[in-house]
């Protein structure tokens, strides 16, 4: 008869082997040494794990490292995270700092931090909230990405409807940001169907339906249905397809 598969639980500075487990608990600054296979892993401190991980469900609530691959159904993360390979998952939340090296492929990322990503993102859907920096492609089939309080950066958009707004300072910090606004997105290149942009700079625009809003500094927008521009927004070349 099989024995029953283990939990595992590091607390302090222990380390132990990889393998195949229920759920693994890191507590301090533990480390799994070596690939592992488990239905969750939560992290509290400043646990590592030192080779690729596979589960269903994973949970950064301290500053956790992971040395490899990553795979899992659900990544949640309430502290901050380095994930130095890929990433595949179905849902990502960040509600705090990760930065992943590699690439994303997930069904649907939201995050309500940072999100540093060093590869590409290929997802269903996009909601950020938060500083995004994207080196490669990020590519999905919906993008909104709110620009206040930061300074996203994404080298090349590939989707179907992309929002990008401000949110209004309200109150005091309406009288302390007003005309200083420094928050935006700069990025290369976009290319969609509905696309509607604020504070947004790029070299090149391209879609079916554009709305070039406030706060934008555009070189070229290339339209194929309807286009529309805010007195105070700034394209140098705007043409019908």
């Amino acid at each position: 008869m099989d024995e029953p598969i283990r939990d595992l639980s590091i607390s302090g500075s222990g380390t132990a082997p990889g393998g195949d487990y229920h759920d693994v608990k890191i507590n301090g600054s533990g480390k799994v040494q070596g690939n592992i296979q488990c239905q969750r892993l939560e992290i509290n401190g400043s646990g590592k794990v030192v080779g690729n991980s596979q589960m269903a469900e994973l949970i950064v609530k301290g500053s956790g490292v992971i040395m490899g691959n990553v795979k899992a159904r659900t990544f949640t993360i309430n502290g901050s995270s380095t994930i130095e390979h890929d990433v595949t998952l179905e849902d990502l939340q960040v509600n705090g700092t990760v930065r992943i090296k590699g690439n994303i492929h997930g069904e649907s990322i939201k995050s309500y931090g940072i999100l540093d990503v060093g590869g590409e993102i290929e997802s269903e859907e996009l909601i950020a909230e938060g500083r995004v920096s994207v080196d490669g492609l990020c590519s999905a089939d919906r993008i909104e990405l709110e620009v206040n309080h930061s300074f996203s950066k994404i080298r090349e958009i590939g989707c179907s409807t992309l929002e990008v707004r401000r949110r209004p300072f309200t109150g005091f910090l309406s009288f302390l940001f007003n005309g200083i606004r420094k928050t935006g997105l700069t990025v290369d290149s976009i290319e969609g169907d509905e696309i509607y942009l604020e504070d947004t700079i790029a070299r090149i625009v391209k879609g079916n339906r554009v709305v070039i809003g406030d706060g934008c500094v555009i070189e070229k927008v290339f339209y194929k249905k309807d286009y529309k521009q805010a007195e105070n927004a700034k394209v140098k070349s705007a043409v019908k397809e």
